[in-house]
């Protein structure tokens, strides 16, 4: 009867446990929200293609995520995770519709954040149609560039491009 009741304390002392870890994993989710064109454009920044179909969106997290658990939606409609890229705490997002289309609903991110990680990047900036991050230039995710040459997060040799 005794060695029976140490091992339900010990079990009970799991379970315990086990509500904790999990209290605290869930618990750090993390949602942010952007509206394209009303959004703070040192966190969101929309870049036409020069085809003239669709956009890079480039989305500023207050944290880094742990990549395997973003997830972005437009609307009520989850984007597949083959159109967008993460780097630190920046998401770039390719969009296939044209880019005023954005301004009709939000964008949200849903993450858990690596805690072992600080966000990188502080803010976004735009200028002669090239985003920068914290004055890193920025690839074009979903089209073309030549222009892009790297920056600190993205080497490239002569033969790559984005």
């Amino acid at each position: 009867m005794v060695s029976m009741r140490e091992e339900l304390t010990r079990q009970q002392k799991v379970l315990s446990t086990s509500e904790e870890f999990a209290k605290n994993l869930f618990g750090s989710h993390q949602v942010e929200f952007f509206q394209p064109g009303q959004a703070s454009p040192e966190r969101c920044r929309v870049l036409p293609r020069k085809s003239g179909n669709g956009a890079t969106v480039y989305l500023l997290l207050s944290k880094v995520p742990i990549p395997q658990t973003l997830q972005l939606q437009y609307h009520v409609y989850s984007q597949p995770s083959n159109s967008y890229a993460s780097i630190g705490n920046l998401v770039i997002f390719s969009w296939g519709d044209p880019a005023d289309n954005l301004k009709a609903h939000q964008l949200a991110v849903s993450y858990f954040p690596d805690n072992s990680s600080r966000a990188e990047i502080t803010a976004l900036s735009e200028t002669d149609g090239r985003v920068y991050a914290d004055g890193e230039p920025l690839f074009r995710y979903g089209e073309s560039d030549p222009g892009f040459t790297g920056n600190k997060w993205v080497k490239l040799t002569s033969q790559q491009n984005p």
